[in-house]
């Protein structure tokens, strides 16, 4: 074999062993939810989702990021103080407890947002407001939450979760979430 064709199968060799490296100790995981936000003068309920990747740095530990909806009523053009849209991008580490059932597990993160709505150009006390001002706001959060990863065969896990979500500009989310986490491994 000449040198050109051995270095560059040394190299295939050497890249498909770290692309099974870096698979190692990683899973991804998708969730579906109900999801309390609380921004500027819009508060609504309704729908969220969330898809994350994972890797497993430690026994005990995780880091986790992605992006979910926190919020998902539509902002028309028409104007409406009750609507408010959400996306996020956030970063966790979560802590975790395992047994022979799956991993009890907290959360600790940060998470930027999108929110988009419309607030109160002026106070509107008696009559319907047509002075709507539109917002397009990017904030910071914290994240706390907790949940439960369930086996349900060796690499697939059924996760229950609960969340808060606390950041500038008195946004506030509660949200609730059962999905679907693949580990890789």
């Amino acid at each position: 074999m000449n040198n050109a064709l051995k270095m560059a199968a040394g190299t295939l060799v050497l890249l498909s062993a770290l692309a099974a490296n870096a698979t190692e100790n990683m899973y991804t995981v998708i969730s579906g939810g109900f999801a309390d936000s609380d921004f500027a003068d819009s508060s609504v309920d309704g729908a969220s989702y969330k898809f994350a990747l994972g890797h497993q740095f430690h026994p005990q530990w995780y880091v986790e990021g992605g992006v979910q909806r926190i919020a998902d009523e539509t902002v028309n053009d028409f104007g409406s103080t009750d609507a408010l849209e959400g996306d996020a991008f956030f970063i966790s580490v979560l802590g975790k407890a395992g047994s022979r059932e799956g991993e009890l597990y907290y959360r600790l993160g940060l998470l930027r947002a999108d929110m988009k709505g419309y607030r109160n150009a002026e106070s509107c006390v008696e009559t319907p407001c047509s002075d709507l001002e539109r917002y397009d706001d990017s904030v910071i959060a914290g994240v706390v939450g907790i949940g439960f990863d369930y086996y349900i065969s060796l690499n697939s896990m059924i996760r229950l979760e609960v969340e808060h979500i606390s950041g500038e500009d008195n946004l506030q989310v509660n949200a609730a979430y059962l999905g679907f986490r693949y580990n890789f491994n």
